[in-house]
């Protein structure tokens, strides 16, 4: 499997992936900043805000696109029969495209988390808390097994479809049904909505809302999806390159 995540690797220096990723961290922090209604920032603020932002707005789309475009370029350049005829099972392939995403999504918290350490340099009066610092660092590590928790699904829309366009389009309909959703008490359900939910417990800032439901409803779009989604890919048979 090292060698399909060598070879994915290779393939996404030559896309415009890891800079939309960077964009994202960056545009991510300075809107944060702009949105806390604060007279003197402080850095629990931002941070909590730079979180909220993050989950809530950007991280559906943007891994719906990377996921999408990771797994459907094959599909779309159409050489998924030679990317079949690798020396590695459908299965190791599959995992290792995820093995990539996945290490995106900690590219992507890690970025986020730099950016808004730089950009409060700039805007926050008070000086940086030790404890606050490594407070929202585990924080930010927690929070990309959440994130990771619905690509599985996506994959399964792009397998199932050949194409980036559903699963893209997927990702932008979280992003626009997640705080709607997560206002419901079906939010705890839905697992975009779940995601931030459990976002929103970790910052203590849910008291009564019992999350187990929502922390079944993640491992169940994960498990599930990605049990399907070798099914399909292992199974499907593929002509013509398409």
């Amino acid at each position: 499997m090292g060698e399909v995540i060598r070879v994915e690797m290779s393939k996404l220096k030559r896309s415009m992936i890891l800079l939309l990723v960077m964009a994202g961290g960056f545009f991510n922090s300075l809107f944060s900043c702009y949105m806390v209604q604060s007279d003197s920032l402080k850095w629990n603020e931002l941070f909590q805000s730079s979180i909220h932002n993050m989950m809530l707005l950007i991280a559906g789309p943007l891994f719906a696109v990377v996921a999408s475009y990771i797994v459907a370029q094959e599909y779309h350049q159409k050489t998924i029969n030679q990317l079949f005829t690798y020396p590695q099972s459908r299965t190791k392939i599959l995992l290792g495209k995820l093995a990539v995403i996945f290490g995106i999504i900690i590219i992507a918290s890690l970025i986020t988390f730099l950016f808004t350490l730089l950009i409060g340099s700039f805007f926050v009066e008070e000086s940086l808390n030790v404890a606050v610092f490594f407070n929202f660092a585990v924080l930010h590590v927690a929070l990309v097994s959440i994130q990771f928790a619905m690509i599985p699904f996506i994959v399964l829309i792009v397998i199932l479809t050949k194409s980036y366009l559903p699963g893209i389009a997927l990702g932008i309909i979280a992003a626009f049904s997640t705080g709607i959703m997560g206002a419901t008490p079906a939010g705890v359900y839905y697992p975009w909505s779940a995601a931030t939910l459990i976002s929103y417990k970790l910052l203590n800032q849910l008291e009564s809302v019992n999350l187990v439901p929502a922390v079944v409803s993640l491992l169940l779009i994960l498990t599930v999806s990605l049990g399907i989604s070798i099914w399909v890919y292992e199974k499907r048979d593929v002509h013509s390159g398409s």
